[in-house]
């Protein structure tokens, strides 16, 4: 193999040698811009808008009934919740009041996660209403156990330090997305999430970031309008319709970061496969 002298009497390699011993480093595939995952998010809720606005009407509805039923209940018995925050009035009255709020609050709880799975079924089958709340209803006890255990991590995160909280959260975003598509349940969920989001933790934080901010922005122009003009009830009710629409599009948004991850990173190793749930 010829060297050739340069300046300074150092040799220099031949072309080939150069060639075929460098080390190339590999570019990493780059995920979509938040403007491009918006508008494709914007493209798929037109296409099923019924079905998902429909569903994202049932917590509110449920909400709204459940206010106006407590409120009822309380004018019905005048002074009985005061009397219990004061830790007065009568044993059965107390205890009465106490059942039907912890009822009511298991209901709500029950409902939304059954409308949040149902979203999830819908974006990633284009399932209708009834048959993505049936798939809703036969999958929320392993939906609930991925929850618990994400919970069961990340709160003590956010109590320590909330930087901590923040990095495990980003990690673990996507975790019922794939216990829904890839049927991975507990822990093992939170682990391929977080194999996924390793290497681009900082462009999914930036997506999710500009999702959230954006989604307060629409959120605050209402209160805006109607605040200048003095009427807050117009502007929560404009609020409610306009988070019926947010809310899918957020979901279908972080859907399809899930999606790209997927693509890019490929099959999980065995060893992040085999986690025991």
């Amino acid at each position: 193999m010829e060297n050739r002298p340069i300046r300074g009497g150092f040799p220099v390699l031949s072309s080939w040698y150069m060639e075929n011993t460098q080390t190339a480093v590999p570019m990493m595939p780059r995920l979509s811009g938040p403007v491009d995952l918006a508008k494709r998010s914007w493209a798929l809720f037109k296409q099923q808008w019924k079905t998902l606005v429909l569903i994202a009407v049932i917590p509110t509805a449920i909400t709204l009934v459940f206010s106006l039923a407590f409120a009822g209940l309380l004018a019905a018995f005048p002074g009985q919740l005061e009397a219990l925050l004061a830790g007065a009035g009568t044993v059965a009255g107390n205890i009465g009041l106490i059942a039907l709020a912890v009822l009511l609050i298991l209901v709500f709880v029950v409902i939304s996660t059954l409308a949040t799975l149902a979203l999830v079924y819908a974006v990633k089958d284009q399932s209708d209403f009834k048959s993505s709340f049936r798939l809703a209803w036969q999958n929320i006890l392993g939906f609930w156990w991925v929850s618990l255990v994400a919970i069961a991590i990340l709160i003590p995160a956010f109590i320590a330090l909330i930087i901590p909280g923040i990095i495990l959260g980003t990690y673990y975003s996507f975790s019922s997305f794939i216990y829904v598509d890839e049927n991975a349940r507990g822990y093992a969920a939170l682990k391929r999430s977080l194999w996924y989001v390793r290497d681009y933790w900082w462009p999914v934080f930036g997506r999710i970031v500009a999702m959230v901010v954006a989604a307060m922005a629409v959120s605050l122009i209402p209160q805006l309008i109607f605040g200048l003009v003095n009427l807050p009830e117009a502007a929560n009710l404009i609020n409610t319709l306009v988070d019926l629409v947010v809310g899918p599009l957020q979901l279908i948004y972080f859907w399809l970061i899930y999606q790209e991850l997927k693509k890019v990173k490929g099959q999980p190793p065995v060893a992040v496969v085999e986690v025991q749930n």
